[in-house]
C-alpha cells in the first residue's frame, strides 16, 4: 500500500498488526483502531470487548434484553446518544433544552438520572434507591456501575427503563406527546415478560443488591402498579399494570389498549380487576 495524501496535508502510514491474520479484515483493522489511537487526548481501549479491561461489557452482552436494547446501552455507556450536549462537540447546533422538563442541562445524565421525570420514572420502578446509590458525574459511568454491581434481573429492568426515557424523549421531540413516567414502566415490565416468554426463559431468581448497594433489607412484599387513561386527541384508551417486588425485581407486567372511549372509571376499574 502506497503512502497517500490525505485533506489536511498529512500523509497515510501502514501499520501492521501482530495478531495471526493474513489478510485485512474489519475486524484487524478495528483491533488496530481500539489498541493504538488516540481519542479526545486520551487513550482508546476496546470498551465494547467482553475481554477488555471493564467488566461491565461481559455483563451487558449476557443480558436478557432484546438486541436493540442492547444496541442502545452500548451507546448511553460509550457516550454517544445525539443530544444536543453531545452535538455541540461536533458543532451541531439544536434546541438545547431538556424536551421532558425544558431545563437546559442537556446532558445525558440531567436526561436519565436528574430530570424530574426521568426520577418520577425510577421511584415508579422502585430502582430510586440504588440509582441515587451508584451517582456518577456522567451518565455512561453510573449506568456502567449499576449494571456492574447489580444482579441481573435489576440491570435487564434497568436498561429497558433506559431505552424508554430515550424513547419518550424522541416521542416528545417529533410527535410533541410526552408519555407517562407510569406509561414507562409498565410498558418495559410487559416488553420484558413478553421477551422472556418468547425464548422460552424462565423467570431469573430474585435477588437483592449486595451489601455495597447499601439497600435495607425488609420483609418480602409484593407492589403492584395499576392505572387507565384516556386520550381524546387518539379517540383511545388503554389501562396497564405491573408488578415488582420488595427488592425491585421485575414479577410481571400487562397493558391493553382499546379504539374507544368511555368513562375513564371503567377502566380504572378494569385496571384493578386485573390487579387483582
Amino acid at each position: 500500500m502506497r503512502a497517500l495524501k490525505l485533506g489536511n496535508g498529512t500523509t497515510s502510514f501502514v501499520v501492521l498488526s501482530s495478531r495471526s491474520e493474513s489478510r485485512l479484515s474489519v475486524k484487524s483493522a478495528y483491533h488496530v483502531a481500539v489498541t493504538t489511537i488516540d481519542m479526545d487526548g486520551g487513550n482508546f481501549d476496546p470498551r465494547s470487548s467482553s475481554s477488555g479491561p471493564s467488566p461491565v461489557w461481559k455483563k451487558l452482552w449476557k443480558l436478557r434484553v432484546p438486541a436493540r436494547i442492547l444496541h442502545f446501552m452500548w451507546r448511553l455507556l460509550t457516550d454517544t446518544l445525539p443530544v444536543p450536549h453531545n452535538l455541540a462537540r461536533r458543532r451541531i447546533h439544536v434546541d438545547s433544552h431538556c424536551p421532558l422538563c425544558n431545563s437546559s442541562d442537556t446532558t445525558t445524565v440531567h436526561l436519565f438520572f436528574q430530570c424530574p421525570i426521568a426520577m418520577q420514572t425510577w421511584k415508579l420502578a422502585g430502582l430510586d434507591g440504588p440509582i441515587l446509590h451508584f451517582q456518577q458525574p456522567t451518565a455512561s459511568l453510573w449506568a456502567r456501575d449499576f449494571i456492574q454491581d447489580s444482579p441481573s434481573n435489576m440491570s435487564e429492568f434497568f436498561t429497558v427503563i433506559c431505552n424508554g426515557i430515550w424513547y419518550i424523549r424522541n416521542k416528545k421531540i417529533f410527535d410533541d406527546h410526552l408519555p407517562t413516567p407510569f406509561a414507562i414502566v409498565s410498558s418495559a415490565g410487559s416488553l420484558l415478560s413478553s421477551y422472556h416468554a418468547t425464548n422460552g426463559w424462565p423467570e431469573r431468581p430474585s435477588s437483592a443488591l449486595s451489601e455495597s448497594a447499601l439497600l435495607k433489607k425488609a420483609l418480602p412484599r409484593t407492589h403492584i402498579y395499576f392505572d387507565g387513561a384516556i386520550s381524546h386527541l387518539n379517540k383511545c384508551a388503554g389501562i396497564g399494570l405491573f408488578i415488582r417486588k420488595n427488592d425491585g425485581s421485575f414479577l410481571h407486567g400487562f397493558s391493553k389498549s382499546y379504539p374507544s372511549i368511555l368513562d375513564p372509571k371503567i377502566y380504572l376499574s378494569s385496571a384493578i380487576l386485573r390487579a387483582s
